[in-house]
């Protein structure tokens, strides 16, 4: 593990030494400690530690539970509890600020490493989804699609505005629960609800059309024909870790053209959310797919070209081809300029 920035808060001078020698020991760097709440708040904003050793019972007003909660609202600093009171009523309060851990006294050095390595391995995992999702979020709204973020679960994590519109459930309220609790869909041909959405869908790395038999039924109970692409985002190891739903209004769909373009929208959406998850090969795919379709629909000097030349431009500059890459820009310039291009 590489070094970290470590703020140790413990009231008890020895606890505190025994501490700084393990955490030393294994090279990481204690840049400051505290005895008290309101000392650990103060320096966790001074110091910005990578992690926060912290002990729950502490001198002053503010226990080591309730510092941990401002840290985390605050500076986002991550916090592992070190102490000896595990209680039940305790540990339900800690557990309620989302420490890394929750390290019993006494401890071993083990039970000390090992709590740091996972609580920040953890720490890290989270934060790449927390970074994924904001820009999940960024994406959805300028692009103005029905779409919902889930986790491999099928738990939500986002929602755009015009999913929300169209299921009736704003996505604060939306955020936590299984995608079959909002997006509720009903199978025309046999009236029936479908038990999981997923499983109706093709749970490929890319966007698939999927028919538009199922209604939407929404929060209000407002049936709404849908049509719904979906696409599973997975790691460099193919292991899934997203699951983007893509979904309109089908009644408003009243020409071929429609469908293509939203779809082609959509195929956007996946090429931008591939390549910034480190999948250049199949970005560029959805890329050129959404170039074509465009292309045919919209005519080569539609702005949304331009967009599109541009993220195909990004993922060859990130893949060494500098050279194809300033061509892209350069047609895409010419398209803002009024100049019709071919993608091709």
């Amino acid at each position: 593990m590489a070094p970290r920035k470590i703020l140790i808060v413990e009231d008890e001078v020895v606890v505190a030494m025994e501490l700084q020698g393990l955490l030393s020991a294994m090279g990481h760097i204690i840049i400051g400690t505290a005895s008290s709440g309101e000392e650990a708040i103060e320096k966790a904003g001074e110091l910005k530690p990578d992690v926060i050793l912290m002990d729950i019972r502490l001198v002053g007003e503010i226990d080591g539970i309730e510092a941990a909660r401002i840290v985390g609202e605050r500076f986002r600093i991550p916090v592992i509890y070190v102490t000896a009171h595990a209680g039940d009523e305790m540990l339900e309060r800690a557990k309620r600020t989302f420490p890394l851990g929750y390290i019993v006294k006494p401890f071993s050095e083990t039970e000390l490493r090992v709590a740091l390595e996972i609580g920040l391995f953890k720490h890290e995992q989270e934060t790449a989804l927390r970074e994924s999702s904001d820009f999940f979020s960024m994406t959805l709204d300028i692009l103005g699609g029905a779409v919902i973020v889930t986790d491999e679960n099928g738990i939500i994590q986002h929602m755009s505005s015009v999913a929300e519109t169209l299921t009736g459930w704003p996505c604060g309220e939306a955020a936590g629960k299984h995608l079959a609790e909002v997006y509720v869909l009903r199978d025309e041909e046999s009236g029936e609800i479908i038990e999981n959405p997923l499983s109706i869908m093709h749970m490929r790395s890319e966007f698939v059309p999927v028919s538009s038999k199922y209604t939407l039924i929404s929060r209000n109970n407002i049936p709404v024909p849908v049509a719904t692409t979906i696409m599973a985002v997975t790691d460099s190891e193919g292991k899934m870790k997203a699951v983007i739903v893509a979904f309109q209004d089908s009644s408003q769909m009243v020409m071929p053209e429609q469908f293509w373009n939203s779809y082609a929208a959509n195929l956007h959406l996946s090429a931008l959310l591939l390549d910034q998850q480190g999948h250049p090969g199949r970005a560029e795919a959805c890329f050129k797919r959404a170039l074509l379709i465009w292309e045919r629909n919209l005519g080569a000097h539609h702005p949304k070209i331009s967009r599109a030349l541009e993220g195909l431009s990004a993922v060859y500059e990130k893949t060494g081809r500098v050279e194809e890459a300033k061509q892209l820009q350069a047609k895409a310039a010419a398209i803002r300029a009024g100049v019709p291009f071919s993608s091709s």
